[in-house]
């Protein structure tokens, strides 16, 4: 099997202007992604925006051993390609519709890239992935600056302890926690460029623009991000 042309702006190191990641973890999480990147590509104009939001590791061709002829040999058989990476959240790149928030999901309906930020799984595959097409928004809280999840539909977070979210509820996340939606488990972690002096102006400024000029950063948000 042909491996399909590589998408070349996905495939970088840098994340220079990187703030937090969120891995798939677990093998359905990880095939979300693959089939989300597989979709981009197949669809490079319909989902402009998603593509900021990615960035890919290179992990090659699943191969197979089979025998040949010759039964005292084996050759190695190409047999898919397999897309694998993290989803990437930056201030240089905002939230599409909804102003502070970014929106984690499969997307849905006929909107460019389906209405979501973070493309979890394929709109297709919301049933087979327990993922909703708006499962959940990631922002900013206002008073505080923590990243927190607002569930829109079930969550669970991990480590330390567990938490079952339901609709409308709330959470901090905190360094490598992971988080499950539906059937698929990912792992969020902040980056070194969180605890930069950039990151903290970025910040400043993100805030400003959405809660007005007087907006000033909480006491806690320097210690839980090292400033």
């Amino acid at each position: 099997m042909t491996s399909p042309s590589f998408p070349e702006d996905l495939f970088s190191q840098d994340l220079n202007d990187v703030f937090a990641l969120l891995r798939p973890v677990n093998p359905s999480a990880q095939k979300a992604f693959h089939d989300v990147v597989s979709t981009v590509i197949e669809h490079p104009d319909e989902y402009v925006h998603v593509r900021h939001f990615m960035r890919l590791e290179p992990k090659g061709n699943i191969a197979a051993d089979v025998y040949t002829e010759d039964e005292d040999s084996t050759e190695s058989v190409e047999q898919e390609h397999q897309w694998n990476g993290t989803f990437v959240f930056s201030l240089g790149t905002r939230p599409r519709d909804s102003g502070e928030a970014w929106v984690l999901g499969t997307g849905r309906g006929l909107s460019a890239d389906k209405g979501v930020d973070i493309m979890l799984a394929p709109a297709s595959q919301g049933r087979s992935t327990g993922i909703a097409g708006r499962h959940a928004l990631l922002k900013f809280h206002q008073e505080s600056g923590r990243i927190v999840l607002q569930a829109r539909h079930t969550i669970r977070i991990s480590g330390p302890g567990t938490d079952l979210m339901t609709a409308s509820d709330i959470r901090v996340l905190e360094q490598y926690q992971f988080v499950s939606f539906g059937h698929c488990v990912y792992a969020f972690e902040y980056t070194d460029f969180a605890k930069s002096e950039t990151f903290r102006d970025e910040f400043s400024v993100f805030m400003k623009d959405h809660h007005g000029p007087t907006w000033t950063m909480h006491k806690d948000l320097f210690s839980a991000l090292g400033w």
